[in-house]
């Protein structure tokens, strides 16, 4: 029986060696999959680090040509509503900086879940190909069982009728 097995090339792993050999591809995967999170976290804060100072650089453009057109402008505005203009310009762009800071924050949020959901889903994935991994060699492991109980009984069938042929005693395998 084992010649036959050896010669189709199907040999029983034994469970451990496999479930070992699972553990080690997961444990590899993980180890990329959290070099690929690190690689995003560090692009989206170059990203955002960028869009701050490219922020930060509008701003004081703006702040610039606010008080130039401060400065130029006619005298016959007063100056009170000058004040006011300039107060309400601040005040918005104070509200879109906040805005742009929630997109921020709600998109690392939104992120963060998406990993961890991705994450699951594959090791859910994995999991259950193991576990069908291991019913299929079960059911390999039981009909090997079946067959060999099968070739004892042939064996023994055989002696018998062996042992109605031939009187003598006939040493049993």
């Amino acid at each position: 029986m084992s010649e036959s097995s050896n010669a189709s090339g199907d040999e029983l792993q034994p469970l451990d060696e496999v479930l070992e050999k699972w553990c080690l591809e997961n444990d590899q995967k993980h180890q990329a999959m959290a070099q690929i999170d690190d690689y995003l976290f560090k692009l989206k804060n170059y990203v955002r680090s960028e869009a701050d100072q490219s922020i930060a650089r509008k701003m004081h453009r703006r702040s610039l040509e606010m008080e130039r057109n401060r400065l130029c402008a006619s005298s016959d505005v007063h100056a009170a509503l000058k004040t006011s203009q300039r107060i309400l310009q601040n005040l918005k762009h104070k509200k879109q900086e906040e805005s742009r800071a929630r997109m921020f924050a709600l998109m690392d949020e939104r992120d963060t879940k998406n990993i961890k959901r991705d994450r699951n889903t594959l090791l859910k994935q994995k999991l259950s190909a193991v576990q069908d991994a291991i019913k299929a060699e079960r059911v390999r492991m039981k009909a090997e069982a079946e067959e060999a109980q099968g070739f004892l009984k042939s064996i023994e069938a055989m002696e018998s009728r062996m042992q109605s042929w031939f009187p003598v005693q006939v040493p049993s395998v």
